[in-house]
This record gives C-alpha cells, sequence and structure tokens, in this order.
C-alpha cells in the first residue's frame, strides 16, 4: 500500500473505523515505513489530549450535577427539621397557652425536672433546699422564732433522713405532669395549684410516692404515700409504730408538712379547731351529739410532738379525746353563742413546738359573757394544753356552772 493511500486513511485508522483488512495492511505498512509511522504517532497523541481536554471540560459539569444534587437533599433535610421543629415548639406552644389540652409545654417540662431535682435534694439530704420551696411566710413579729424553727425543723429530719435513705441503692423516677387548677375562696391560705408531678422513689425494694403541687415556679407543697395510704403527721397504725423503718419514714415527712402549715400565718388545725366550732349556731348545739364533735376537737391531743394510734383505718378514742370532746359538749350545751380564737406565739426549742394561746368567748343562755384563755403547745400533731393555765373572765351572774367547766380547761 502507497504512503499516500496509508495517510489518507490514517485519520480513520486511528478512530479505529477502517475494515478489519486495511487496518492489518496498514499496520503491516506503519512496521516498514518510517515518516508514516511518525505521521501516525502524532494523530494519537493530538487525540490523546484532545480527549483530556474534552473530559477536562466535562468534568466541572459533574461536579455541578453532584452539588446540586446534594443541595437538594440537604435542602429537603432541612426542610423536614423545620418541619419538626415546628411542630415540637408549636406543640409546646399550644400546651402552655392552653394547659388544660393534657400536652407537652414548656411548664410541664421544667416542673418534671424540678421535682425530679427536689426529690434528689431529698434523698441526698440537701434538707435546706428542699424546705426553702415549701412556701413559708416570715411574719415580722415572729421573724426569730420562726429562724429557731427552721433550724431546728432542718436538724431533726436530716437525723431522720440519714436513718431513712443512708447507704440505700435508691433510684428516682418522675411521672407524668398534669395539669390541675384549684380555685378556693380563701386564695391567701389555700393556694391555686397549677400542676401535679407525681415521683417513685424506690429504695432497697420499697417504693415511695411523692406529689409535688406547684403552685409557683419554685414554690410547692408535698403529698407523701406508701402506696396503700397518704402519710400524714396525725395518725400512725400500732404495725407503722412498732416498725424500726417506717417510723423514722413517717416523722420525717410529718416534720416535713408540719413545716409548711406552722411556717405559714395560718395552719389547717387552727382553721379547723377555731373556725368550726366558733360556727356553730344554737339550733346546731340543740341536735348534736358527742360524736358529731370528733371532727371539731381532733386537733387538741395530749402530746403535740406524738402521733395518734389508729386502728383498721380509725381513729382510737383516747380517754384524753373523750374528756375533750365531753368537756366541749357540755360547754356547748350551756351555752347559745361562742367564739373560739387561738393566737400564735414564739417557737420553744426545749419543747420543739410553738407557744399558742387560746381564747374562748362564750354567750351563756341568760346573755352574759366569759372569757376563756388557756396556754397550749402546737406541735406536728395539733394543740397540746398546758396544764394548769385556764382562766376564766365573766360577767357578773354568767352561769356558775359554765364558768366552773370553764375553769378546768383542757
Amino acid at each position: 500500500m502507497k504512503c499516500y493511500v496509508v495517510q489518507d486513511l490514517l485519520p480513520e485508522y486511528v478512530e479505529g473505523l477502517c475494515r478489519e483488512e486495511t487496518a492489518k495492511e496498514i499496520k503491516e505498512h506503519l512496521a516498514g515505513c518510517e515518516e508514516c509511522r511518525r505521521i501516525w504517532k502524532n494523530m494519537s497523541d493530538s487525540d490523546e489530549k484532545n480527549d483530556k481536554m474534552e473530559l477536562q471540560k466535562i468534568q466541572p459539569f459533574q461536579r455541578i450535577k453532584k452539588e446540586i444534587k446534594k443541595d437538594k437533599r440537604g435542602k429537603w433535610v432541612a426542610i423536614a427539621l423545620l418541619v419538626l421543629v415546628c411542630v415540637v415548639f408549636g406543640t409546646l406552644t399550644a400546651g402552655q397557652i392552653f394547659p388544660a389540652l393534657s400536652c407537652p409545654s414548656y411548664d410541664t417540662i421544667y416542673y418534671h425536672h424540678r421535682a425530679k431535682q427536689i426529690a434528689t435534694q431529698l434523698v441526698e439530704g440537701d434538707i435546706e433546699t428542699v424546705m426553702k420551696g415549701m412556701g413559708a411566710r416570715v411574719t415580722n413579729e415572729r421573724a426569730q422564732g420562726q429562724v429557731e424553727f427552721y433550724h431546728d425543723t432542718v436538724d431533726q429530719i436530716k437525723k431522720l433522713q440519714k436513718k431513712v435513705f443512708d447507704g440505700k441503692d435508691v433510684s428516682i423516677k418522675v411521672g407524668t405532669v398534669t395539669y390541675e387548677q384549684f380555685l378556693y375562696s380563701d386564695q391567701d391560705f389555700f393556694p391555686q395549684t397549677d400542676y401535679r408531678t407525681p415521683v417513685t422513689i424506690t429504695y432497697n425494694g420499697k417504693k415511695l410516692y411523692l406529689t409535688f403541687l406547684f403552685y409557683e415556679k419554685n414554690y410547692y407543697s408535698m403529698m407523701v404515700s406508701d402506696g396503700k395510704e397518704n402519710f400524714n403527721r396525725w395518725g400512725m397504725t400500732e404495725e407503722e409504730s412498732q416498725n424500726e423503718d417506717t417510723v423514722p419514714l413517717r416523722r420525717m415527712f410529718a416534720l416535713l408538712d408540719f413545716y409548711y402549715c406552722a411556717s405559714r400565718q395560718d395552719n389547717i388545725e387552727r382553721l379547723l379547731l377555731t373556725h368550726r366550732i366558733s360556727r356553730l349556731t344554737k339550733e346546731d348545739i340543740d341536735k348534736m351529739r358527742k360524736e358529731d364533735l370528733d371532727f371539731h376537737t381532733d386537733y387538741i391531743v395530749k402530746n403535740c410532738n406524738d402521733f395518734m394510734t389508729v386502728k383498721n383505718g380509725e381513729e382510737y378514742v383516747s380517754e384524753f379525746h373523750t374528756e375533750v370532746r365531753e368537756k366541749v359538749y357540755n360547754i356547748l350545751q350551756s351555752s347559745v353563742k361562742n367564739t373560739l380564737e387561738i393566737t400564735a406565739g414564739e417557737y420553744d426549742t426545749g419543747k420543739k413546738a410553738f407557744n399558742a394561746t387560746l381564747y374562748w368567748t362564750l354567750t351563756d343562755r341568760s346573755g352574759k359573757k366569759a372569757v376563756m384563755t388557756q396556754k397550749f403547745y402546737y406541735g406536728m400533731s395539733g394543740y397540746e394544753p398546758v396544764q394548769g393555765t385556764a382562766k376564766v373572765c365573766a360577767d357578773d351572774g354568767f352561769d356558775q356552772k359554765l364558768q366552773e367547766k370553764l375553769q378546768e380547761g383542757f
């Protein structure tokens, strides 16, 4: 094959477009012709450069395409995250604005965390911080006494806390926070409670159920139960009173509850004892039975720092309680009107109770009046009368027998 023919066919040969027989003849010619081989080599090198240049031109577009795909995926991820954030914050905001919807809110998250924090402080013995959140209202005239009461109560509870929780395997679990609104006519005495937060403390296989009632961000009251009954600071069953593990636990929470009530200007014992008896009319008294006074006189106790013993869920009616009930009944039966008040005094560190004074004003059936006063101690389980402190100031002509009953005191 002539050189000019081969050189004309070289472009097709380089591109691989020649027929097999023609390509074979060109290959044989290139093997023996240096000039044609040089031209073929130049053509081959030029094609490789062109291919590289074309590839370089294409690669930026491929990278751009990849980036576009990545960007699209990123946009979808961003949109999904934005939707998720909107749903979460929308739910929390709705729960905050409409707490009765029973959906999560910023407050429920806060109170969930706060309840666990308080329970942890209680278990670890940080009693001062726990009591700080129990809403005590310190008044100027009682400030010093309340400071002594505070420190005394802290010391007692810390000793009991060590007996209950020290060295025990303890776990804390917070339940679902719920919104519950209670409206009372006396908002000062009964604060409005908004959020109820249950907490379970497990220690050495035993369970303790706490319920925190938050009525402000940092203020709360506390209810405690062993799963069978709510703890209170007045009564304890015979079985519980003989259990070395139960007594410190019950007394610890009784003292916390007492602190909550006693550190306020009013307390439940004072309210029930004074208001209920003072509100009795002549008609109420005339049709009253002695048993009807049990609820009115429950808080006059023989020892204000001891639990009353209860059996089968019913309080034992002790000899002392029977005497108090009959005394109040007989006095009311001889009167037509009465007003009973108890004033709070200073805290007695020796007795571990507050001094208090009872003022009982009565009108007999002839319209004559008398005032009885008597000293009391106000402690964990109620009001303990101080023997020999009863005094009576009466109008001339006041019922003599009624006056003698009053002078006996409680």
